[in-house]
């Protein structure tokens, strides 16, 4: 189609209303264009239309979904937007797929959080510890999903895991108390303060 063409020389030329005027032409005469639509999506992106330029790619990733460069692109577009139930989707596809490897992993947690989905990152992390047993931060961040969820001893074994490779991890330390202290330990929490006073003081 000459009009994609054209669309696609003027996103080259950085002339992107432009570009969004000829794809639009060209999906209108053929909507079965899937390359206009990945490139609509990013004309539609650099005009700031992102509502637009997310359409466009999760209907370019229906027919490809196993396109990383658009997973990469929707992910990151749903996360400035905001819309983390697409964030989450392809989160777990790139963390299925290892792509993105613990930094993906962690945002994918956050996004857990934005979306109240507790028992979701509890499973996720469970998944995540089953496969990669010394995964050590994963200890922490379930440590931090069993606080959430209450289950303050289950936490505990946690965090007793996880502080091994960093015993003075003052996070760690202090959502340790906070369990003892739920579980109305109040010795150890006040022990705990201590050790983190004494640290301190060095």
């Amino acid at each position: 189609f000459p009009s994609h063409d054209r669309g696609v020389a003027k996103l080259q030329m950085n002339n992107y209303g432009e570009a969004v005027v000829d794809l639009n032409k060209c999906i209108y005469l053929d909507t079965a264009n899937t390359e206009a639509y990945y490139n609509r999506h990013l004309a539609y992106k650099f005009t700031s239309n992102y509502q637009f330029a997310l359409a466009d790619i999760s209907k370019y990733l229906s027919y490809f979904p196993n396109d990383v460069e658009s997973r990469k692109s929707r992910y990151a577009l749903s996360m400035q937007m905001k819309e983390y139930e697409y964030s989450e989707i392809d989160a777990k596809w790139m963390v299925q797929n290892g792509i993105g490897n613990d930094t993906i992993k962690v945002q994918l947690l956050s996004i857990f959080d934005a979306l109240k989905k507790p028992n979701d990152k509890l499973v996720f992390l469970n998944n995540e510890l089953k496969q990669h047993p010394d995964n050590v931060k994963m200890y922490y961040f379930r440590a931090v999903c069993h606080h959430e969820l209450e289950k303050y001893e289950v936490s505990n074994t946690d965090l007793e895991r996880f502080l091994l490779s960093e015993p003075k991890n003052v996070d760690a330390m202090k959502l340790k108390f906070e369990n003892y202290f739920f579980l109305k330990q109040f010795e150890k929490a006040i022990a705990i303060i201590e050790e983190l006073i004494d640290d301190n003081k060095k």
